[in-house]
């Protein structure tokens, strides 16, 4: 699992955003899924008064080509109903 995207509004309640491919991986593919999660520290807003309640979250997985070993990149960009957005940048290391 790369990362789990968790977006809620001030009642702790899902409200949408979407994660998008940047930069596609070279040397393998990205899945998504929904997944039952919890309300983690919040790196965009200190108001944590959600922490720890359950919510449903979308999962990124990578898997690497087969055969393959070395060093793989690419870029995802949360976004939020609101318009906010973030990047981030991942290198996977495949032994």
């Amino acid at each position: 699992m790369i990362g789990n995207n968790k977006s809620w509004n001030h009642q702790c309640k899902s409200d949408g955003g979407m994660t998008r491919i940047l930069v596609k991986p070279q040397q393998g593919r990205l899945t998504h899924r929904t997944v039952a999660s919890t309300i983690g520290l919040s790196r965009a807003d200190s108001d944590n008064h959600c922490y720890g309640r359950p919510i449903t979250g979308f999962e990124v997985s990578y898997t690497s080509n087969r055969g393959f070993h070395g060093t793989d990149t690419f870029s995802l960009e949360v976004s939020g109903p609101d318009g906010s957005s973030f990047r981030d940048d991942y290198t996977i290391n495949v032994e």
